[in-house]
């Protein structure tokens, strides 16, 4: 009984598995894309890094 839930239940648990992986897989590399797009955009941006580096001090210098 068992070998016959077995032979039936995983053709069809692997093709769903795999796409499941490959659906991972691209949601990964679509988030690392948008995270060297962010810091990209930063390092464009030299006045907003200035300001918030002087924002951080300013917060330490207060507390």
């Amino acid at each position: 009984m068992a070998a016959d839930q077995y032979d039936t239940q995983v053709p069809r648990v692997i093709p769903a598995l795999e796409l499941a992986f490959r659906e991972l897989a691209m949601r990964s590399r679509l988030y690392v894309r948008a995270l060297q797009i962010i810091e990209d955009t930063r390092k464009m941006l030299p006045q907003h890094a200035e300001s918030s580096k002087n924002n951080e001090t300013d917060t330490s210098g207060e507390s």
